[in-house]
């Protein structure tokens, strides 16, 4: 994979960034408009009923209140994005679908291309875990990621007598989730692994320890080696 960007938190850095450019800017913006209109300052101040002092204030730098901003928009008939910002409602949308995920909202956290014998792809990944581009796996909000019975679970017993549990996908998304396997000193306890595994991908890390937590009431009979080696479990897939 190509060396890519990153950021935690796009969104909230882009939009920090439009906040920063709207309290510098907006001043700016107001007199390109104005003088598009071809308007004087006193002009502007009669078309959106401004008072000519708020209107000089605002020109020079100060922040207007919503009030203030809804009304010069209207007298300029635009959205207050777009005097503010720059930005059209529609750029904002636009905005939103190239840097949060569709289903939950979560940011953008990585954007990087992989390199290919046709050329580039372009790979995206989200905080929640939904990946566009070079690989679709879905959100776990979307109503297309795998249930655990989209899932073969194949066991394998080792010359020492434990078992490993590995999940194989039957479906194209379940296929793009992929689950860790897993071990024990028995079927079940493999399969708990795995399982473990599944719940972190679906609802997060919180609820995969509430099932671990849960799992360790139902078992009381797992030797305490056993309880020791599920500790890999705490690190989701």
């Amino acid at each position: 994979m190509a060396e890519g960007w990153r950021g935690a938190h796009v969104v909230t850095l882009l939009l920090s960034t439009q906040v920063t450019a709207m309290n510098r800017s907006t001043g700016d913006r107001l007199r390109e408009f104005r003088r598009r209109k071809g308007w004087t300052q006193e002009e502007l101040a009669t078309a959106s009923d401004v008072g000519l002092r708020t209107v000089q204030r605002i020109e020079a730098g100060e922040t207007p209140n919503p009030e203030t901003l809804k009304a010069l928009a209207g007298a300029f008939d635009v959205e207050v994005g777009e005097l503010t910002t720059g930005l059209t409602l529609a750029d904002l949308a636009e905005l939103r679908q190239a840097y949060t995920c569709p289903s939950c909202g979560a940011p953008l956290s990585e954007r990087s291309y992989v390199t290919h014998e046709h050329g580039d792809a372009e790979f995206e990944v989200f905080e929640c875990g939904h990946t566009r581009g070079w690989a679709d796996r879905p959100c776990p909000s979307d109503p297309q990621f795998p249930a655990f019975d989209d899932y073969d679970l194949r066991f394998f017993q080792g010359t020492d007598g434990n078992w490993s549990c590995l999940a194989v996908g039957r479906t194209r998304y379940a296929r793009q989730v992929g689950l860790r396997s897993g071990q024990g000193q028995s079927r079940d306890e493999a399969e708990a692994g795995v399982r473990y595994s599944y719940v972190a991908a679906k609802d997060g890390s919180e609820a995969a320890e509430e099932y671990l937590y849960k799992l360790l009431q139902k078992l009381p009979w797992l030797s305490e080696a056993s309880r020791l080696s599920m500790a890999f479990w705490r690190r989701p897939a």
